[in-house]
């Protein structure tokens, strides 16, 4: 039962200050500059996502808002059959209110506002204060866990970017850079199946799209549907956030793509692999050789991190480019809560596997 002096509801537009006050007391050292910022890149996630508005709700006590969970749609896939699915996001409580039933209360809430509209699960990336509730109370299964993938030129930068807090930086340091010369003698092209592959950046973001989408076969696969809408919306109208897209084409046309970028990490200007989509692990190899070994990485410091769910040849095809697994510097991986019942709800986690695009965060 809800305790009596805080009250829940959906959240409505003249909020967002309220909840954007919430986030930044919770998340002082949010990448966002200042206000305006936050809010425009509030909108962008919430407001114009192309799967549909986000479900938002708030908890409020003595006219401030003091709780916050909210779901962004996705259009997902298996199978070649689409279906709805949200990714819970900032599930945020006020310290001075802890403990008091309001992470259940907004989840619930939100949820069931999630299954009224038709989405078939929530996925999770919750960390451990959360966690705990999601899977005890919710309902919450795991699914995956999240990998993270360094390529470096530099002992001294992956030791600084990887820190204390990730134990072993200097055996882990050693280590991508032994991945790195195993890949040293690559030439940047690839012939595969008699076709030779070069990359380039994509000047937009057009009809190669959906093209490269309709050739990507994954069975048993739970994926979120990359066509030009969401990577429009995904890469292309973030606010005050910039990416490259790198196309990899052979003769046929394209055969896949990588969108990277730059981030502030522990200090160190890094460069990040968001996403890799490919028709083999041959380009997934192309595509991770050419951020890795040239300019396009845009890192400063020979460090290149990748962190996105991808199927395990395309882990294989990264490993071949000189990028090892470490342990993460944040132990979040990916969980589900089904909120729907039928064919895709009754297939087990265990036997799907899951190449999801999880966006950004703080820490990629």
């Amino acid at each position: 039962m809800a305790t009596p002096d805080i009250t829940y509801r959906p959240a409505a537009p003249a909020d967002v200050d309220g909840i954007l006050e919430l986030r930044e007391w919770l998340l002082p050292s949010y990448e966002y500059e200042n206000r305006e910022q936050l809010r425009a890149w509030w909108h962008w996630q919430f407001i114009d996502n192309p799967a549909g508005r986000g479900i938002v709700w708030i908890a409020e006590s003595d006219g401030r808002i003091v709780g916050h969970d909210a779901v962004v749609p996705l259009r997902m896939q298996l199978n070649g059959r689409s279906f709805l699915a949200g990714l819970s996001m900032d599930t945020m409580c006020h310290p001075d209110y802890v403990r008091r039933g309001i992470f259940l209360n907004l989840a619930r809430r939100a949820h069931a506002d999630a299954r009224a509209r038709g989405l078939v699960c929530v996925l999770l990336l919750a960390n451990s204060l959360s966690r705990g509730g999601f899977m005890k109370y919710l309902g919450g299964q795991h699914v995956a866990n999240r990998p993270v993938w360094i390529h470096s030129s530099g002992h001294s930068s992956v030791r600084a970017l990887m820190g204390h807090r990730w134990g072993g930086a200097d055996l882990w340091a050693s280590v991508a850079l032994s991945g790195a010369s195993r890949a040293a003698s690559h030439t940047g092209h690839l012939v595969r199946a008699g076709r030779r592959i070069s990359v380039e950046r994509a000047a937009d973001v057009g009809s190669w799209v959906e093209d490269l989408w309709s050739r990507i076969k994954l069975r048993d696969t739970v994926t979120t549907v990359r066509d030009s809408r969401y990577l429009l919306w995904r890469y292309g109208r973030v606010p005050f956030r910039e990416y490259d897209i790198l196309l990899a084409r052979s003769a046929r046309g394209c055969e896949g793509y990588a969108v990277h970028g730059c981030r502030q990490l522990n200090g160190l200007h890094t460069g990040v692999v968001y996403d890799i989509v490919a028709t083999g692990p041959a380009v997934v190899r192309e595509l991770a050789c050419s951020i890795a070994g040239s300019n396009h990485g845009g890192s400063r410091n020979g460090v290149t991190l990748c962190r996105c769910l991808v199927p395990k040849s395309h882990a294989f095809a990264l490993a071949t480019a000189g990028f090892v697994p470490v342990p993460q510097y944040r132990d979040t991986p990916l969980g589900v809560i089904w909120l729907q019942e039928g064919e895709i709800c009754e297939i087990t986690p265990r036997r799907l596997k899951w190449f999801h695009q999880i966006g950004d965060s703080a820490w990629v």
